[in-house]
């Protein structure tokens, strides 16, 4: 009786190891299962998807053109490059570059991803343009690319001598730089543009927004126009972050014997993480007081926006950056934005 015991436990065990081994099912108590159960894996870096922008040269302005042999194509000698990258650019994979002459005549290069340039401007500057840009300014410039960049290389002229020769000895110029700012393309590393969340704010037309603020409450008057008197300078660069939705820019403004008063919005959808960049860069020029901005986590506000006696806001709601200038009660004017925006 006892041997048949010890076969009949020794069978069960037997059965028992062979539904382990082959991923049977084996039957156990609920406390079991919930003792043995493996913990839920946290997500690790290397399976978080990267959707940050990638800058063309590495975000770096020394890579692009060596200053020295700069100076020597050109003909003058130019200072270190400064990055003059826009926030809503950068959001675009772009590098602005801006070398510098005595003269304050410069060298200028912005560099993208190759897929955010559209068709027309592509074959517009496939050979030497001579144009107005900025505020003021002119120059020639000539684009080139590869499979991944595209590269816009521009000399400026002198502001208000646009003679036909100087175009055409500006127009020489810029073709000799080809050949060095194309050594830097071919070892460049592939831009990328930041990747939308559904958070970032859409981009509507200043039309859309302007109908959804009360702007005869915020400039005091209702009667008000689109735009700014003085005028604002646009460039490829600014063109292009409009145009892709990653800078809204939209102005009103309402003149009367009492002067004038205006409400200038720039916003940066998915830029949150520009706001220890700008936050710097505005400290080291403005006093700046921390202020309460409804839908923001994070604001600032300072003096000496476009006009010097006019007031501007800086916040962020932890995705999406905005700039507000000139209105009055400009923080409540800020909330009255970043809700408008947040309609979608």
């Amino acid at each position: 009786m006892r041997r048949a015991a010890l076969l009949l436990a020794l069978a069960v065990t037997v059965v028992s190891l062979q539904a382990c081994a082959s991923g049977g099912p084996i039957a156990s108590s609920p406390l079991n299962s919930e003792a043995v159960a493996p913990a839920p894996e946290s997500p690790t870096p290397s399976s978080t998807i990267d959707t940050a922008a990638r800058p063309a040269f590495g975000g770096d302005c020394a890579a692009v053109a060596d200053v020295a042999r700069l100076s020597a194509v050109v003909g003058r000698e130019l200072a270190a490059a400064s990055e003059q990258t826009s926030i809503g650019v950068r959001t675009l994979g772009g590098l602005e570059c801006v070398w510098r002459a005595v003269s304050g005549a410069a060298v200028r290069s912005f560099a993208a991803p190759v897929d955010v340039i559209p068709d027309s401007t592509q074959s517009r500057y496939g050979g030497v343009v001579c144009e107005g840009y900025l505020y003021d300014g002119w120059g020639c410039r000539v684009a080139i690319s590869n499979e991944t960049t595209w590269l816009l290389i521009t000399i400026d002229g002198e502001v208000g001598d646009e003679a036909p020769e100087s175009k055409a000895h500006l127009s020489e110029d810029v073709v000799k730089l080809v050949p060095l700012f194309g050594e830097s393309l071919s070892t460049s590393p592939a831009p990328r543009a930041a990747t939308p969340s559904t958070q970032w704010w859409a981009s509507p037309t200043c039309e859309d927004l302007g109908s959804r603020l009360d702007l005869a409450g915020i400039l005091g008057s209702a009667d008000f126009e689109s735009g700014y008197p003085s005028g604002f300078g646009t460039d490829v660069p600014s063109e292009l972050a409009i145009a892709h939705g990653t800078t809204i820019d939209c102005k009103w403004y309402s003149s009367s014997a009492e002067g004038l008063t205006a409400i200038v919005i720039t916003a940066y959808p998915g830029a949150a993480d520009e706001w220890e960049r700008i936050e710097k860069n505005l400290s080291s020029r403005k006093s700046l007081t921390p202020v309460v901005v409804a839908g923001a986590q994070q604001a600032l506000e300072g003096t000496g926006a476009i006009r010097p006696d006019s007031s501007f806001v800086v916040a962020t709601d932890g995705i999406n950056l905005i700039k507000v200038q000139e209105a009055p009660r400009i923080a409540d004017a800020t909330a009255s934005v970043i809700a408008a925006l947040s309609e979608g």
